[in-house]
């Protein structure tokens, strides 16, 4: 994934993890816990952004909804 739809502290436990398992890979060592990290942080920033996106998607509808409403009550309320 890209690390741009990230917050600050996923970033830094991001880069954490990949560090780790990097120095693990240069140890000839297994990387099943940084890949793990990298694995939860990744989930997390999903379902992070799948709500961020469901409130938008959501306030995007009310506001459509509310201009609508405006048109139709001022046309109702027109002179013929």
């Amino acid at each position: 994934g890209e690390l741009w739809p990230l917050t600050g502290s996923e970033r830094r436990k991001m880069l954490a993890a990949l560090a780790g398992g990097s120095y693990r890979v240069m140890r000839g060592k297994s990387t099943g816990r940084a890949e793990s990290r990298i694995h939860s942080v990744s989930t997390s920033a999903e379902t992070r952004l799948i709500a961020e996106m469901t409130a938008l998607q959501g306030e995007r509808q009310r506001l459509i909804t509310e201009a609508a409403r405006v048109k139709a009550a001022k046309k109702s309320s027109g002179w013929w």
